[in-house]
């Protein structure tokens, strides 16, 4: 797993093993502070990742659930068919916006950041 700060307020992650245990605390702490210094969006990558279990979804989830609290957002890279298939099938990808390719996501984030408030 490693990060890189994009831009001052987007962050991109990219996971390459299931996250359980020490690697979902990782991520955890990672998001935690990087909300801290002012990233409030996070891109989380999943193509590096051979499976995508429940240890791995739930754990999206509470970070989901904490950065929505923080007033961040989170999304996800994926382009396994597979695992577009299991976020469809448990409707997680009507919950996180769900890019093919990393230049896609940031292209999505320009265009909302650049919306006139």
């Amino acid at each position: 797993m490693f990060f890189t700060r994009v831009r001052p307020e987007v962050e991109y992650t990219v996971v390459a093993e299931p996250l359980s245990g020490i690697a979902g605390e990782r991520l955890r702490s990672q998001i935690r502070k990087s909300l801290q210094s002012g990233a409030h969006t996070h891109i989380i990558d999943l193509r590096s990742l051979r499976t995508l279990d429940s240890y791995t979804l739930a754990t999206l989830i509470r970070i989901l659930r904490y950065v929505r609290a923080s007033n961040g957002s989170i999304g996800l890279i994926v382009d396994q068919e597979p695992f577009l298939k299991i976020l469809s099938i448990t409707a997680l990808d009507r919950v996180f916006p769900v890019f093919r390719d990393k230049e896609t996501a940031m292209d999505s984030l320009k265009t909302i950041e650049d919306i006139p408030a």
